[in-house]
């Protein structure tokens, strides 16, 4: 039995040496780790000319893990990044590579999360801030620094970004007549999310998902494009972008207060959809538009002009708007859609408000940056007096007596440049 002990304790005693040397190797190793990442990283950064606050590391290689507490990136002249309470999962290649060579690399498959992350821009004064956020990248990023930033498209990339949370913040939202009520509801987003996957044979760029989504607001879209580097600007561009897009707002939640347009705006429910083609052809200096279509409806619209507005409008009538109250405006609903695929394009419009109801087609060029109308038919049907003033009113300033159908609707035909319509 005595020899049992004896045994048994001289394992124990082996263990605990192992363990303790286990520990106190984590120790050293997670120091000399961090003292090269803080190196690496100064270095990256003092090449970008970018200011940074101390920035603490604590690696711990059992776990394969690095803690950032807080990290601040500042660009003068452009932005302020901060990162809080940020986790890098590593991968057991990462570390043999360390002990190996004594050179650490991130530059390969890694997953991180991230307490907060604020993006605060110094010029349009905006801020995002994420809370809680996934980041999973797969691919390589070795021989990728400042100086040579086109190395990026010579290998495979991958990229996974959530959110729980996305807040954007804007401090002159009262320009646009939101109450604050409101601009709370309306700038703070839900599981944000997107997902970005790179292939370099072909060096095609895919935004599979976008997803920006909250009581108010639907914003989701994803595009492939062909990403090329611009040597002289040492800029990343687009080449033959295809994206589609689908958006909705649920206006009737967004309260606004009173300004100098409007003494009152309620807004019902805007939802549009569609698709679009560009390129960036060889020799340009901007983008080609190759397609464009898209549907858009808007329903239960209300809005009353402000007095100014209102007084402004009537003196332009040369006093021939009824000045008792001012103007109001309910549209009931609103479609528009198109089809564009270059040089050509149509399109339709539909309108059924408290003023008139309206419809327009239309077929037209579009080249060199210039838009001529082949053909716009509209037809409207004044609903009210203010509606016949203001139709009085456009056939005295042009001189003209618009023709009517056998429905009663105004009829008027218009061709030729945007800026020069000739019209009947």
């Amino acid at each position: 039995m005595k020899k049992f002990f004896k045994t048994a304790s001289i394992y124990l005693l082996l263990l605990f040496l192992l363990a303790a040397a286990i520990f106190v190797l984590n120790i050293y190793y997670g120091q000399r780790i961090a003292q090269q990442l803080n190196f690496d990283l100064t270095m990256y950064l003092n090449k970008l000319n970018y200011q940074t606050e101390e920035v603490k590391f604590k690696v711990n290689p059992l776990l394969r893990k690095i803690e950032v507490e807080k990290l601040t990136l500042i660009n003068p002249a452009e932005f302020k990044l901060t990162l809080e309470s940020a986790t890098i999962n590593l991968s057991w290649k990462q570390l043999f590579n360390y002990l190996k060579y004594d050179e650490f690399q991130l530059d390969k498959n890694f997953k991180s999360y991230l307490k907060r992350l604020n993006y605060y821009n110094l010029i349009s004064n905006y801020q995002i801030n994420f809370k809680n956020v996934e980041l999973n990248y797969q691919g390589d990023l070795d021989n990728v620094s400042p100086d040579k930033l086109e190395n990026i498209l010579n290998k495979d990339h991958n990229l996974s970004f959530k959110a729980e949370n996305l807040a954007y913040n804007y401090p002159y939202y009262r320009d646009f007549a939101l109450t604050k009520n409101s601009w709370d509801k309306l700038r703070s987003f839900n599981d944000f999310k997107f997902d970005l996957a790179y292939t370099s044979s072909n060096q095609q760029l895919n935004l599979q998902q976008f997803d920006l989504s909250n009581e108010i607001i639907r914003l989701m879209f994803n595009f492939t494009t062909k990403l090329d580097f611009n040597q002289t600007q040492q800029k990343f561009k687009f080449l033959d972008l295809t994206g589609n897009y689908d958006f909705l707002l649920a206006g009737k939640q967004l309260e606004f207060t009173a300004n100098e347009t409007f003494k009152q705006l309620q807004l019902g429910q805007l939802t549009t959809s569609g698709n679009l083609a560009v390129s960036y052809p060889e020799g340009k200096n901007n983008y080609l538009l190759n397609s464009l279509a898209y549907n858009f409806e808007a329903n239960d619209v209300y809005f009353v002009l402000s007095d100014q507005l209102n007084d402004e409008l009537n003196n332009f009538s040369f006093n021939l708007l009824d000045q008792s109250q001012n103007i109001e405006f309910q549209i009931d609903q609103l479609t528009a859609s198109q089809d564009y695929s270059r040089p050509e394009g149509k399109g339709n419009f539909k309108l059924d408000s408290s003023l008139i109801t309206a419809e327009a087609k239309t077929e037209y060029l579009y080249q060199n940056s210039q838009l001529y109308f082949s053909n716009l038919n509209l037809r409207y049907l004044p609903k009210n007096k203010l509606a016949e003033q203001l139709n009085y009113l456009l056939q005295l300033i042009l001189n003209k007596r618009f023709r009517q159908d056998e429905d009663g609707y105004y009829i008027i035909d218009l061709w030729g440049e945007l800026n020069n319509l000739q019209y009947q």
